[in-house]
């Protein structure tokens, strides 16, 4: 049978590099082995362990998707308040240790966010709310655009986790296709927290659940297409 169905759910597009969410408000980061995500008393979120990202990991902010071959990197700026990335002035940075230190990332959302380690990745940066998907104790700001295709052959259900940082986000939802294998989900939303759990019955269909943001709503598209 072709299989050519993979590619004809896509709304827009294909992205050639993944977005990568920077808020207005900018990213702090401090690692804590308590909590992934920690309030301070002024009121700023701090995440942990951020994109797996290990001390010393080289990042740049470019407007060319390519990670530059010469130049000196250097740790942020460090102040009595912890280190300082402001990536429209240093484009260059590496990672310092934060398990005993705080790093506050500002700059505009524009151009290329590339991770200049091996293996070399990179996003396309974009505004949008302060929200992180948790994927296997990792919070992520790649989460636009992520897909899962789910092996229907059973029924099984799915848990999904973001953290709200940002409380004008707003839950939405798209149908796609013409197969019936999703069943009703879940979704739970308090102040900081969004948990959706997915649900499917054992079926023929080919289901693909992804995400997208438009303006200050958080899309929810799952699409069942009956191949049988």
């Amino acid at each position: 049978m072709d299989d050519g169905r993979f590619q004809s759910w896509a709304l827009a597009e294909p992205q050639v590099v993944d977005p990568f969410i920077l808020p207005e408000q900018g990213w702090n980061f401090r690692n804590d082995n308590l909590s992934l995500v920690n309030q301070s008393s002024d009121g700023k979120w701090y995440i942990s362990a951020a994109m797996g990202w290990p001390t010393g990991t080289r990042l740049t902010v470019s407007d060319v998707n390519d990670c530059p071959q010469n130049g000196l990197w250097r740790q942020p700026a460090l102040s009595d308040e912890g280190w300082l990335w402001e990536s429209d002035i240093q484009n260059k940075v590496t990672l310092p240790e934060l398990n005993s230190s705080n790093l506050s990332w500002n700059g505009s959302a524009a151009g290329y966010l590339l991770y200049c380690d091996q293996p070399v990745q990179s996003w396309k940066l974009v505004d949008g709310p302060a929200l992180l998907l948790i994927e296997e104790g990792i919070p992520r700001m790649d989460w636009i655009g992520s897909a899962w295709l789910i092996n229907s052959s059973s029924a099984a259900s799915l848990s999904l986790d973001f953290r709200n940082l940002d409380s004008a986000v707003v839950f939405d939802e798209r149908i796609h296709g013409n197969g019936t294998g999703w069943l009703a989900h879940d979704v739970v939303i308090d102040d900081e927290k969004i948990t959706l759990n997915l649900n499917w019955e054992s079926s023929d269909d080919h289901l693909v659940a992804w995400f997208e943001l438009s303006d200050q709503s958080l899309e929810l598209h799952l699409a069942a297409w009956d191949i049988g």
